[in-house]
């Protein structure tokens, strides 16, 4: 057996927390003790009687509370009897890596893989073994560089050492969960928080050594080229997958609507537009990874040139995709897919029809806050094409747009704001007119984004037909007969959208508030004052319907005038005055924590009505 003297060493340090709290607690008491019998008793020396033993209680009840905390599997199960390949494929490189194989395989929705064990006493007892494999995996590697990933997860538990490093492991994380218990008492979180600063490092260090030992066990069952090009493509990898869920997984959810999301995937990882991007980003990525001394793994240039000193295996590179070693996946991938989605989106439909439907929908939806704008405005109480080019021949751009503008813009900033929106808005209106009229249609592109094409399948771009009357009111005439050509009906308008919902950005907790301790929900269209406590419950709950508790308060950004911001010893006050002249005062407690990014939310929404005093 190999053990680690890092890992030997982060052990010693575990064991050194306990006797720290000990020593806490006994010290306090003897320092009690030592205060009576040496005649100087009273009120003091029973604060530090009762110091140290509420330091033991305390401490006490969060170790056995981190102690309990169990992880729970997810994902989709894969079993031995429908994927009978792949758990081949792992049991091989179980046997390689030097230890026994999963006891369950999941599949999950994140570029990642993982073993972990449902294991004991931090660690020291085992028991059932669960590999985690990443679907994107399957579409964005080579069969090949799959067995290097998952031989370097199940290195982990090889040659002996699973128990001292699995200790590691467990115990950093029982620590922080330990600190994160005591958070309110500031002087015993210093303490023993620093402490485990020091544990968080070496038991970094020793977590690092530990992957360069299973970067061996990659390189045994897959050579080491392809354990190497394995790594590099992981960080892109996941910047891919990152931006295929923003740009089209987005456009299902919005349509009801359930894609191929593997296949996707893989159509987009092989366009030839994102291949280039993602040889870029490879090399990017690589050289831009941060470095820290608590990071559990060491750079992926260090692994890399590590691999150098490995013995090769000289192995044949498998360059199959990686979904080649499961069985039958056209029938049975859709159904592990379907298991991985927490909502039914609905029917299953082919990723063109999906756009086709996505950008009908984004278009009409710009069509109403067209229509909104125009006449909250008042320019175009229709709300039609042809009354919001009338407003801009006017010279009437930035009423118009108002409506749909942060209200905290500052006024240097506006007349370019109202030109962009205004631009996008009249742009996407035409589209959704041509769309209705079977004149134009939105087509998947995996390059970038879909595209607008007219019956004739060539490209249209509405924004350079409306954007010169945005910019100029004398070229309303041209825009217009362009419109006319390509059969835009200009009367189209859709019915005005009601008020955007509110959807939480951010949460400060504990602000003081009219005399009680409420949590700040900081949205996109205003402020949310919920009561504290009951934060944890209520935030899958729609800001809409809160607004209506008669325990909530809600102050809409349109209705705020100005926000002043005082800083102050140790915390913060926010004065926000309406345009009724009405004020709403706010102030941070010691208790007061960021959930997100909250300050950086209320600036943005704020934006120039935010003084600072």
């Amino acid at each position: 057996m190999r053990i680690s003297l890092r890992a030997v060493l982060a052990l010693l340090l575990l064991l050194g927390f306990f006797v720290l709290v000990l020593a806490l607690t006994f010290g306090l008491a003897g320092l009690s003790v030592w205060a009576f019998a040496s005649g100087h008793g009273g009120a003091g020396a029973v604060k530090l009687g009762l110091g140290g033993i509420a330091i033991a209680v305390l401490v006490g009840t969060a170790v056995a509370k981190a102690m309990r905390i169990k992880v729970e599997p997810h994902g989709a199960p894969v079993s031995r009897a429908e994927q009978p390949e792949l758990w081949r494929m792992v049991d091989e490189l179980a046997a390689i890596a030097g230890t026994r194989g999963p006891d369950d395989i999941r599949l999950v929705p994140e570029v990642n893989a993982a073993v972990w064990e449902e294991s004991h006493l931090l660690g020291l007892r085992r028991g059932r073994r669960y590999l985690e494999l990443g679907l994107p995996l399957l579409a964005g590697l080579s069969v090949g560089e799959l067995r290097a990933v998952l031989a370097h997860e199940l290195g982990h538990y090889g040659e002996g050492h699973t128990t001292l490093s699995a200790l590691t492991y467990r115990a950093k994380s029982a620590l922080a969960h330990t600190i994160a218990e005591v958070d309110g008492h500031r002087l015993i979180r210093a303490v023993l928080g620093g402490y485990a600063k020091l544990y968080a490092m070496v038991a970094a260090s020793a977590n690092r050594s530990q992957e360069l030992r299973a970067d061996a066990a990659s390189v045994a069952a897959a050579g080491r080229a392809t354990a190497q090009n394995a790594l590099r493509k992981l960080p892109a990898l996941s910047f891919a997958w990152s931006d295929y869920g923003r740009s089209y997984l987005s456009l299902a959810g919005g349509v009801d609507r359930t894609p191929d999301i593997l296949l996707g995937f893989h159509a987009y990882l092989s366009n030839p537009q994102r291949g280039n991007e993602l040889r870029q980003a490879e090399v990017k990525l690589i050289n831009e990874e941060p470095k820290s001394v608590f990071d559990s793994h060491p750079p992926i240039r260090k692994r890399i040139e590590a691999m150098e000193r490995i013995a090769d295996p000289a192995l044949a590179p498998d360059h199959r995709p990686a979904w080649s070693v499961l069985v039958d996946a056209g029938n049975r991938v859709p159904a592990l897919e379907r298991a991985l989605l927490r909502d039914d989106l609905g029917p299953r439909a082919q990723w063109p029809e999906i756009v086709k439907l996505a950008g009908a929908t984004m278009a009409r939806h710009a069509a109403a806050e067209l229509a909104r704008a125009g006449q909250q405005s008042g320019c175009a109480p229709r709300g039609t094409l042809d009354e919001a080019l009338a407003a801009l021949a006017r010279g009437e751009l930035v009423r118009l747009a108002t409506p749909v503008l942060n209200p905290g813009l500052a006024a240097q900033h506006v007349p370019e704001a109202a030109a962009t929106v205004m631009r996008e808005l009249l742009a996407e209106t035409a589209v959704s007119a041509l769309v209705g009229a079977g004149l134009a249609e939105h087509r998947l592109n995996w390059g970038g984004p879909y595209q607008v094409v007219g019956r004739d399948g060539a490209p249209l771009d509405l924004e350079a037909v409306v954007g010169p009357s945005v910019a100029n009111p004398a070229a309303v005439p041209w825009t217009r007969d362009q419109l006319r050509q390509l059969g835009v009906p200009l009367d189209y308008g859709a019915a005005a959208a009601g008020d955007p919902e509110a959807d939480l950005v951010a949460v400060l907790t504990s602000v003081r508030h009219a005399g009680r301790l409420d949590d700040l929900w900081v949205c996109d269209t205003g402020l949310l004052l919920v009561q504290h406590g009951l934060t944890p419950g209520l935030v899958e709950t729609p800001v809409d319907q809160l607004k209506q508790r008669p325990d909530t308060r809600w102050l809409d950004n349109r209705a705020i005038a100005q926000g002043q911001f005082h800083r102050r010893m140790g915390g913060w006050r926010l004065v926000l005055r309406a345009h009724d002249g009405t004020e709403v005062e706010l102030a941070s407690t010691n208790e007061t924590k960021e959930a997100g990014e909250a300050y950086q939310a209320l600036g943005r929404l704020l934006g120039a009505r935010l003084l600072s005093g």
